[in-house]
């Protein structure tokens, strides 16, 4: 069949040739590329765990054999809009996350995928989820730790907003309490 008028099998070579080429570079990292994600992801779950001891990941993105090593899915005990100033100060700080799912871009509506899998109790708390790429760097998890630990403290002390978090005196620690 005709494309648009032009003669038949009109193909934009160039485009498959570029394609192809992408394709066969990101097969031979892919392996490499997977294992340096993964560090990652693991140092912001251990980072995060000693930050909050009781910290909850949705679904199995906190089980690093379990799951996509591009994703983490953490539930942060703040009501929504406290949330919102979480993600105002991440944004703020030039950290980007997401509240809602990818398919979901642009709602304000949450997952409904981790409205499923989630207990009632953890339905009361917002999901921010986190993506990795080859491109991270090990400080930017430290800079997201930072930032997480002056936006909790801001939130809790500065904001005097009543939370399910309490810090325990002179330490990088948060409670969670139900």
């Amino acid at each position: 069949p005709q494309e648009r008028g032009l003669r038949a099998g009109t193909e934009s070579v160039h485009n498959i040739v570029g394609m192809t080429k992408a394709l066969e570079i990101a097969d031979k990292n892919m392996e490499q590329e997977a294992k340096y994600v993964l560090s990652i992801k693991k140092y912001m779950i251990d980072c995060l765990r000693k930050l909050f001891p009781d910290i909850h990941f949705n679904g199995e993105s906190g089980n690093i054999k379990n799951s996509t090593y591009t994703i983490l899915n953490v539930c942060f005990p703040l009501s929504n809009d406290k949330a919102a100033m979480l993600d105002f100060n991440l944004e703020l700080r030039g950290i980007a996350c997401s509240k809602g799912s990818d398919c979901q871009s642009g709602s304000s509506e949450g997952s409904h995928v981790l409205s499923e899998i989630q207990s009632e109790d953890q339905k009361k708390f917002p999901s921010v989820r986190f993506s990795f790429s080859h491109n991270n760097k090990m400080d930017e998890v430290d800079y997201l730790i930072n930032t997480l630990k002056d936006s909790f403290y801001h939130i809790i002390y500065i904001c005097e907003v009543p939370l399910h978090i309490s810090i325990i005196k002179n330490s990088n620690l948060f409670i969670f309490r139900n």
